[in-house]
């Protein structure tokens, strides 16, 4: 049976990984976003729903023996494509297949702004209301916040958790 002060030393050494893991993947996703200058507005569409299939995702609502034996789950994306420029697409995964098909029958369209990247033939949509610049401080704002937590919380397990918990 473990002890209240092993439990504790467990879950602070099992935070103190997290956090390290945190602050790596936040780094690694921060070094990879792109310069604003790096897309070029092609202005917002109305993307049009016309299919609705199957894909496979990790699950990660699952834990325990549930994520061991049901490691992935089926969703259903909604597939768009833009009014007036036929090769922009866009993939929204729903809730379930009947959500999928009525959204799929009652033919909403949503907007979304595409952003072309400069250097290569690929693109990205985003919310009608960001811009490049918008875009990409969001995203570096986020890692930002990833890795804060991450070294807050490193930095306190090396100050006080491991004086506290008997490292």
């Amino acid at each position: 049976m473990l002890g209240k002060g092993n439990f504790w030393k467990i879950l602070s050494i099992m935070f103190l990984l997290v956090a390290v893991i945190g602050a790596g993947m936040g780094i690694r996703n921060m070094a990879a976003i792109r310069p604003a200058s790096d897309y070029e507005d092609k202005g917002v569409y109305e993307f049009i729903p016309y299919r609705v299939l199957p894909a496979q995702r990790e699950n990660t609502g699952a834990v325990g023996r549930q994520r061991r034996l049901h490691p992935t789950k089926t969703v259903y994306v909604l597939h768009y494509k833009a009014q007036g420029h036929s090769s922009y697409r866009y993939k929204l995964d729903t809730a379930g297949e009947y959500t999928a098909r009525q959204m799929l029958a009652e033919k909403k369209s949503v907007a979304r702004r595409v952003l072309a990247i400069r250097s290569t033939n690929r693109y990205i949509t985003v919310e009608p209301e960001l811009t490049a610049e918008t875009y990409t401080r969001n995203q570096q704002y986020k890692y930002i916040w990833i890795i804060g937590c991450s070294l807050l919380y490193i930095i306190y397990f090396a100050v006080y958790g491991r004086k506290r918990l008997g490292f």
